[in-house]
């Protein structure tokens, strides 16, 4: 019997063993559930935190793309007005040009005029 008991004392053994290796492998496997829902609460925040930082970004490109369409038009405004009134001031110098040469009796005058216009308008001086 003593044999039998040493048998039964060892599968005891091997079956305590075997308990003791499956509580631990329980334990580090319930470690390892709780580091995940840690890792996985601090994703969920960094991804919501993202998430606000995105939606704040996109606002902020509608505001600019707004502000840029808005400038190009004001731009494009300004140009227009400014052509017309640099055609305005090119044909009130071209026909005070052509009124002095018309009527003028002295050259000296021309001179003078056109002297004058070169400082307003370069390319209608012609010497």
């Amino acid at each position: 019997m003593s044999e039998q008991r040493l048998e039964s004392q060892a599968v005891a053994d091997q079956v305590q063993q075997k308990w003791s290796a499956l509580d631990a492998t329980f334990f580090a496997m319930q470690n390892s559930l709780y580091d995940l829902q840690s890792v996985i609460t601090g994703l969920a925040f960094s991804l919501e935190t993202s998430l606000s930082q995105v939606l704040h970004v996109q606002e902020i490109q509608r505001e600019v793309a707004e502000s840029v369409s808005l400038l190009d038009n004001r731009i494009s405004q300004l140009t227009e007005v400014t052509h017309r009134e640099l055609e305005t001031i090119n044909q009130t110098a071209l026909a005070f040009i052509d009124t002095f040469q018309r009527k003028s009796k002295h050259e000296a005058w021309l001179i003078n005029l056109q002297w004058l216009l070169r400082f307003v308008e370069p390319s209608l001086c012609c010497y």
